[in-house]
């Protein structure tokens, strides 16, 4: 049951994009269309940083503890990593060619994965920020993904693109693992796992939640 929230007023001067939970520095990351990327305390919901990226909305967002980095995208194909303690550039991630719409980052491989409207998946890695393989074979944009183990220790990626198919791939060997169709009859905004569960749960313009088993 959910109690009545504890609203913050203006958090963003414009749309606010993503946001991420930081469990490790206890803090909320969000990002927005005021090229700004702030930083809150996790329990007072107060404001703690604010970062000004000039000349470009914000997409997507997420953190890095090991690096103490942010890592944010923005409608200008950049992928970038701030530190979290004063905004400044540490590193960033070169290679798309279209907005950035999609980045996660998984601890199991060590690896940060964006997608975008130029129909490919970037692997990285976290560590080094260099490329280390891609997805080209898309044909249509990523609007959504998430990322979910797999038995052998690798990962699978399971994307959703803008023609509403939904598709895994294996994250190592980059073969195409399985392809639902038209998986929703309207766009699907958003896809998300429960790796313990192995379920993935997907939710589009057309009202439904669907709930997927990864086999």
């Amino acid at each position: 049951m959910l109690d009545a929230p504890h609203v913050v007023e203006n958090a963003h001067y414009d749309t606010v994009t993503d946001l991420v939970l930081a469990p490790e520095i206890k803090s909320l990351i969000t990002c927005g269309n005021d090229f700004k990327v702030k930083t809150w305390d996790a329990f007072r919901l107060a404001a703690t940083r604010t970062f000004n990226i000039p000349q470009s909305s914000l997409m997507r967002v997420t953190y890095l503890d090991q690096a103490k980095a942010v890592v944010v995208c923005s409608f200008m194909n950049d992928v970038l990593l701030l530190s979290v303690e004063d905004g400044s550039l540490v590193n960033s991630l070169v290679g798309h060619k279209d907005c950035v719409d999609a980045v996660w980052f998984s601890k199991d491989t060590d690896s940060i994965i964006t997608a975008g409207l130029d129909n490919i998946v970037h692997i990285w890695s976290a560590e080094s920020c260099t490329l280390l393989r891609s997805i080209d074979s898309i044909k249509r944009a990523v609007v959504s993904f998430t990322v979910v183990p797999s038995e052998d220790g690798n990962e699978f990626i399971i994307a959703a693109d803008k023609e509403r198919n939904l598709k895994v791939w294996d994250s190592t060997s980059l073969e195409l693992m399985t392809t639902i169709p038209k998986a929703h009859a309207e766009p699907i905004n958003a896809v998300i796992a429960d790796p313990y569960a192995a379920m993935v749960v997907t939710a589009g313009e057309d009202g439904l939640l669907k709930i997927w088993r990864v086999d």
